[in-house]
């Protein structure tokens, strides 16, 4: 029988993890475009928070088109998906952390 890799990374997620493991990748992905989206558009005046608004617009941009990607793409496991989920923790954190007037 000859080997055939999968054409697209949420479906080689689901092979290789089940639906559990699926499940729990789409979750991430919602939590990080939460995120970004949530910061992406907040209005915010304190000194150094421009700089994060503007970080997580291009987080945002970059996820949204990573997404895209794994649909014709099979990189699964790629450094990317987690990189972002990392990203949007950090975000996170830096935001909620930021001193506000």
């Amino acid at each position: 029988m000859k080997w055939q890799a999968p054409h697209n990374a949420y479906v080689q997620v689901a092979a290789e993890m089940g639906v559990p493991g699926f499940l729990v990748l789409l979750v991430m992905i919602v939590n990080a475009l939460l995120i970004f989206i949530r910061y992406a558009r907040k209005k915010r005046t304190s000194p150094g928070s421009h700089s994060l608004v503007f970080m997580s617009q291009v987080m945002l941009l970059g996820f949204s088109g990573h997404i895209v990607t794994s649909f014709f793409l099979s990189m699964g496991y790629s450094f990317l998906f987690t990189m972002f989920f990392a990203f949007s923790l950090v975000l996170q954190n830096l935001c909620e952390n930021s001193p506000e007037e």
